[in-house]
């Protein structure tokens, strides 16, 4: 589970999530974490992340982004490497 911290209390925002890496699950190709979440009321969204087996060894990039209530737009970024270990 990935977390993020808006700031911004007793205020719902929508967050955009994604990565950059993919699994084929049943011919479709799907991205590594859920793509949309909300914040609750103390400005905390949370996301999951899928690690797959074919992740071991790689180092994915996870993005998340949304817009404040004055359309100003604001991302951040986090890399995660998966060693395949506990």
């Amino acid at each position: 589970t990935l977390r993020a911290q808006t700031g911004s209390k007793d205020i719902y925002q929508k967050l955009a999530w994604a990565a950059n890496k993919e699994v084929l699950l049943n011919g479709i190709w799907t991205n590594v974490v859920n793509t949309t979440s909300y914040t609750n009321e103390e400005g905390i969204a949370y996301t999951v992340l899928g690690v797959w087996k074919e992740s071991v060894s790689d180092t994915i990039t996870i993005y998340c982004g949304y817009d404040n209530e004055c359309e100003v737009h604001f991302m951040d970024s986090l890399y995660i490497i998966f060693d395949g270990t506990k």
